[in-house]
């Protein structure tokens, strides 16, 4: 009797300490469980936080590339109306490129009241102009020659030049009393290569180097 009462006492320690064991573990693993939990939610806060922080840069990215699409629109606005404002002042407030051609001046003899020398530039000038001409008349826009704008363009038409050809065919003495006449610095037309670019333009515009 005093054995088998021994061995259920001995039983029921060790089922009262197994049950222990087993409340304590269970508690262990719990409190394990909760604190992943935390974790877990700790960790989920932070990527919402992160989130909301990538979402607020996005946001502000947005605005800035329309800011920027404004003012790119805005300059090349501003650009095109430069650009218009400075063709239409090289045209004489025309607002396309391309004018009526004037038509050509006669060419006058020097009037009188010129001294020697003016008449004689100017009458040199005037054969020039004959000579180059070859008896046909032809209408060119003299501002396309590299070097030529509008002042300069009205001075060769008002001295009989008005086609690519007789500039083409300019010879280094014609050249130095254009430059007289036209009162520009000396060796500026050769500079300029008048003569190579209004040979270029006639081959351009009728096909040949004549």
């Amino acid at each position: 009797m005093g054995s088998i009462a021994a061995l259920i006492g001995a039983a029921l320690v060790g089922g009262i300490a197994g049950w222990v064991l087993a409340r304590a573990f269970f508690a262990v693993e719990t409190e394990r469980s909760n604190e992943d939990l935390i974790d877990a939610a700790r960790r989920a806060t932070l990527a919402e936080v992160r989130l909301a922080e990538e979402r607020t840069a996005h946001q502000s990215l947005i605005g800035d590339h329309a800011r920027l699409v404004e003012q790119y629109e805005t300059f090349k606005m501003g650009l095109t109306v430069d650009l218009t404002d400075s063709v239409m002042a090289l045209n004489g407030g025309m607002p396309e490129v391309i004018q009526p051609p004037p038509p050509t001046p006669d060419i006058e003899p020097p009037s009188g009241d010129l001294n020697s020398h003016e008449s004689n530039l100017r009458s040199q000038v005037a054969n020039i102009a004959r000579r180059t001409m070859d008896g046909v008349s032809v209408d060119d826009d003299l501002q396309a020659i590299r070097g030529v704008g509008p002042k300069i363009n009205t001075m060769l038409r008002e001295m009989g030049f008005s086609s690519f050809r007789q500039i083409a065919s300019l010879t280094p003495d014609d050249l130095s009393y254009i430059t007289e006449a036209l009162d520009s610095f000396p060796g500026r037309i050769e500079r300029d290569d008048w003569v190579g670019s209004a040979a270029s333009l006639h081959a351009e515009k009728y096909g040949d180097s004549d």
